[in-house]
């Protein structure tokens, strides 16, 4: 009799299933991840990767590896809050809340690559997050030591780096870094805007050439650099695309309001908040960009500084941009 009590599917991937199992020696949640259809992937690595994981606060900690009716299964911590990518979906998230799950992501590959290995699938369905909304880097289906790389074809080909194209798998910790890039992008921007361009089969890699206007400049810079088509001149580990991403926190963490085309939020630590619109007149149909401050809770007050009203949409979103940058950047 086994000693796990299989509780509910998970999710699922190309490499297998993931179960939420209730170990009964040990009175606890596990997830139980089980590979079948690409299972040889795993049997060489999976011992290799629970012994010198370790523990480490941004790394899924493994518990055990087993082979279940010659179907390769690898028992892990449970995660109850599900995964970055479950959480967010398809939208924007809260730029500091972005940059806080990366930088954690990037300590938990930093750590797998001072051990030897790399993970070679970074994205954001395999960041998970803990009860206080630390992230932990999982899914170990594909890592393997860095000096013995098998080109083996990684089926989500959109966070591969230029490099990787031909051979179809990452070889090298650039590869990684790459991917935390990647990661990076999506999350700032929503999968509604860039996840189509990034999975154009025709595409040779990403192109950075879409961003939320308050994105500012040294934060998209910081992830332009770890998206650079040329490994040489990409950022060159997981510790320094962390330090770029600290240098870059926004003072003002702005992120769009549900369900709008033309509307942000933001806050920052004081406990200021903003908001800001464009909004079209109905008889002169002119477009109106407004951004307005609540300092104290007593109520938003318009920056007529900043305020004004164009012609076209296009002319509103320049101001937008230029104004919510400055904020971000600045606070003020």
């Amino acid at each position: 009799m086994t000693q796990f009590e299989r509780k509910r599917l998970l999710g699922e991937g190309h490499f297998g299933k993931v179960y939420l199992e209730y170990d009964k020696g040990l009175g606890d949640y596990c997830a139980a991840k089980y590979l079948a259809e690409y299972s040889f992937l795993v049997t060489e690595h999976a011992e290799a990767q629970a012994m010198r994981l370790g523990k480490h606060n941004n790394v899924v900690e493994i518990f055990s590896t087993d082979v279940i009716e010659d179907v390769p299964v690898i028992r892990m911590e449970y995660l109850p809050q599900g995964s970055v990518a479950a959480k967010y979906g398809r939208e924007p998230a809260p730029v500091l809340d972005i940059l806080l799950i990366v930088e954690a992501a990037c300590r938990g590959v930093e750590h797998i690559h001072s051990i030897g290995l790399l993970h070679r699938d970074i994205k954001p369905a395999n960041l998970l997050l803990d009860d206080k909304h630390v992230a932990k880097v999982s899914d170990f289906g594909l890592a393997c030591r860095a000096g013995e790389v098998e080109e083996t074809p990684i089926p989500y080909a959109a966070h591969l780096p230029p490099e990787s194209r031909d051979r179809g798998s990452i070889t090298d910790p650039l590869g990684d870094v790459y991917g935390l890039g990647a990661t990076t992008y999506r999350l700032l921007n929503g999968d509604r805007h860039v996840r189509g361009k990034m999975d154009n089969p025709n595409a040779n890699l990403i192109k950075p050439d879409y961003w939320q206007p308050y994105v500012h400049k040294s934060l998209r810079r910081a992830v332009m650099k770890a998206l650079h088509k040329d490994p040489m001149r990409r950022t060159q580990s997981a510790r320094d695309l962390r330090h770029d991403l600290e240098h870059a926190r926004p003072v003002v963490s702005w992120s769009p309001v549900p369900e709008t085309t033309h509307q942000w939020r933001g806050t920052q630590l004081s406990g200021t908040r903003w908001e800001a619109t464009i909004t079209r007149k109905k008889r002169s149909g002119d477009f109106v960009f407004d951004v307005r401050r609540d300092v104290s809770g007593n109520g938003f007050r318009t920056l007529r500084a900043d305020t004004g009203e164009y012609a076209t949409a296009k002319d509103a979103l320049q101001q937008a941009e230029e104004v919510l940058q400055r904020i971000a950047a600045t606070g003020s």
